[in-house]
């Protein structure tokens, strides 16, 4: 598998609706930058995702809140990919969640009370320093 180069891989999350944070301009963290390069593997058919163990919606749920799950599975799959983080939690933010998945702040946090609400968000009692940790329910 050849290496993406680096402006590749920020002009593919820029695409995704990634933008920097005030004072960082065009830089992504390393942990960020992993992500979409996996990301960009995956949907570039290079790479296949992580298994993650999660059970389906339920059919009623709004298509908005289908997106951000999936979206959350995509993340956990690449995430998973990295042996050091393979079934442990990931933090996923309202921000982070809008650009991965194609959302509005507003659709994010919408989505997150629902699947909290249905159960399938689960929140870890492991924190990031920033940011809560989050897992899938599992398949029964």
């Amino acid at each position: 598998m050849e290496r993406l180069e680096d402006d590749a891989i920020r002009a593919f999350a820029e695409e995704h609706g990634w933008r920097p944070r005030p004072g960082r301009e065009g830089q992504l963290s390393p942990v960020a930058f992993a992500l979409w390069a996996r990301r960009c593997e995956i949907e570039n058919g290079w790479r296949v995702p992580a298994a993650v163990d999660a059970a389906d919606l339920p059919d009623q749920v709004p298509d908005f809140v289908r997106v951000y799950w999936q979206g959350f599975l995509l993340l956990l799959g690449c995430r998973w990919l990295d042996e050091r983080y393979r079934g442990r939690p990931a933090p996923f933010t309202h921000d982070w969640a809008s650009a991965w998945c194609g959302l509005t702040l507003e659709e994010c946090k919408a989505a997150r009370i629902h699947l909290k609400k249905l159960g399938a968000l689960i929140e870890a009692s492991e924190k990031a320093r920033y940011a809560k940790r989050w897992l899938p329910w599992r398949r029964s």
